[in-house]
């Protein structure tokens, strides 16, 4: 979506894809549900790169892709003026920065649904937008926020990259690895008691690290997280719940959240380790403890394995509760 965003702007837009990929894109293009037609160039070997001038590279592949991507960038000697990381969860930024110099990266988060129509036309809310932050903490470079701006996409910038990090992944983090490890839709998770329970409990021990960090969440753009975090943290579950569910009901209605997605495709890797495993480690070297974002990422880590059959959880939140509650008991 966002290729073709910065595409119909006017941007000179390239993508880096698989070979299939490239076959498809050069014999259809970017379909958007509206019927317009974006037809970006593309490459599929980093040998390709070498010749070109990119004022940005967006990287966009899943967290467990980072390493590989900046190997490629690195092997490709791509010149390029800044990167653009939108990866959810925390600390693959670090990654970029170790590969290409801290000078050059710009962290940055997106909040704008994309839902793929039955007949694989791309549908791009018109909610939401992104979030810009220079690693170095330095003044955001116009050349970066310019394109967004130029498309109509709502750009938030921000000094701290760790505020953006921390916001996203209070938002990301809601209902996504409990709805896999049930296989439910987040409508159908956040009505559960005991599961709201769990997702509250998960919620606090990140805030907690975020406290412990000295990192001020911020409301992104359409999404209001600064205000939700400091509900969570103030209110008990059960008056926390009849707020919340039917935000969560309208705002995410049926749609499967990601980790629940690249179960589904069988990606045999999850962003899991990232959010609710980041959460942990983090909350370890703080002296803090994050139990309920160990047992989460952890069983869910077990399910993509194939440690723990997933038939055991699918559609049963007591089961999850259950299963939570005993790694709980056992010695840390």
């Amino acid at each position: 979506w966002l290729g073709a965003d910065l595409f119909f702007a006017g941007q000179e837009v390239s993508l880096f894809v698989r070979p299939r990929q490239r076959e498809s894109l050069e014999a259809n293009g970017i379909v958007l549900s509206d019927g317009r037609v974006a037809r970006p160039k593309c490459f599929c070997e980093p040998a390709e790169l070498s010749d070109h001038h990119f004022d940005l590279i967006i990287l966009t592949v899943k967290t467990f892709q980072v390493a590989g991507a900046v190997k490629q960038l690195v092997e490709s000697k791509v010149d390029f003026d800044y990167v653009v990381t939108l990866q959810n969860g925390l600390d693959t930024e670090q990654l970029l920065v170790e590969g290409l110099g801290p000078d050059k990266v710009v962290v940055g988060t997106t909040t704008r649904p994309v839902a793929w129509e039955e007949d694989g036309r791309l549908s791009p809310s018109q909610r939401g937008g992104v979030g810009l932050s220079p690693f170095t903490g330095a003044d955001l470079p116009a050349k970066v926020s310019a394109p967004f701006e130029a498309a109509g996409i709502p750009v938030l910038k921000c000094r701290d990259y760790r505020s953006l990090k921390w916001s996203k992944l209070i938002l990301n983090m809601v209902c996504n690895a409990s709805c896999a490890i049930l296989d439910r839709t987040p409508d159908q998770v956040i009505v559960v008691s005991e599961v709201f329970r769990l997702e509250h409990k998960a919620v606090s021990e990140a805030l907690a690290v975020v406290k412990r960090l000295g990192v001020t969440l911020r409301n992104l753009p359409d999404y209001p997280v600064g205000r939700f975090s400091r509900a969570a943290d103030r209110l008990p579950w059960w008056l926390l719940k009849p707020i919340l569910v039917p935000k969560i009901v309208s705002g995410r209605a049926g749609k499967p959240p990601s980790f629940l997605l690249d179960l589904r495709a069988g990606r045999g890797d999850c962003e899991v380790r990232w959010l609710n495993g980041a959460i942990v480690e983090h909350a370890q070297k703080l002296g803090l403890r994050a139990p309920v974002n160990r047992a989460l990422c952890d069983i869910l880590s077990e399910i993509v394995t194939g440690c723990l059959d997933w038939e055991q959880f699918r559609d049963r939140p007591s089961a999850l509760v259950t299963e939570v509650r005993r790694r709980l008991s056992l010695p840390s």
